[in-house]
């Protein structure tokens, strides 16, 4: 009679858990795809993704964003689908994560970021200065005291220069820095 009750016991227990099982939502079930190949492709790749796992990766980001899109998860992950598309070389796939995350999202706190990261990529990895110029100028306008700010109106001071050009640049504000701290001595 006591084993009779166990085994009730063991099948209801069975039972309660492969219902809950089935009724884990379609979204739940995503997230953990995404979870898993997350871990998978950071625990694999630590110098350089493996473009085939990334890719994996981007599709499911990609499909949670469509499934999903009024979730706050949506969000982040069209933002990591944009970098990690930019870490395996797919830039143009980037740059479009980063649009629709501008587009779908405009309250996320990461917007800003992903309307700068399309210029950054247009100018250096693209090599379209034109379309780096629209994006920092946007950005500019659109978040005139963001944090990055600043950064983002000296890649446009400085869009198109070449390493040397910067250099020279930098050695001639040094020059004329430390010109300008021997002539404030002379006059004490």
């Amino acid at each position: 009679m006591h084993s009779f009750k166990i085994n009730i016991t063991v099948i209801l227990i069975l039972i309660i858990a492969g219902i809950q099982s089935s009724c884990t939502s379609p979204q739940s079930k995503l997230r953990e795809e995404i979870r898993l190949a997350e871990s998978k492709l950071m625990t694999d790749t630590i110098l350089s993704p493996d473009a085939i796992e990334a890719k994996l990766l981007i599709g499911l980001y990609d499909k949670y964003s469509k499934q999903f899109p009024a979730d706050s998860l949506s969000a982040d992950y069209l933002f990591k689908a944009g970098e990690v598309s930019t870490g395996i070389m797919d830039y143009q796939n980037g740059i479009n994560y980063y649009a629709r995350l501008f587009e779908q999202h405009t309250d996320y706190s990461k917007a800003p970021v992903a309307l700068f990261l399309e210029g950054f990529i247009f100018e250096n990895y693209i090599g379209r200065l034109d379309s780096a110029e629209f994006y920092y100028k946007k950005f500019l306008e659109l978040y005139p005291d963001h944090p990055i700010s600043g950064d983002v109106t000296l890649s446009l001071n400085n869009l198109g220069k070449t390493p040397e050009e910067l250099i020279e640049m930098f050695q001639s504000m040094e020059q004329t820095s430390n010109n300008s701290s021997d002539n404030s001595n002379i006059k004490e």
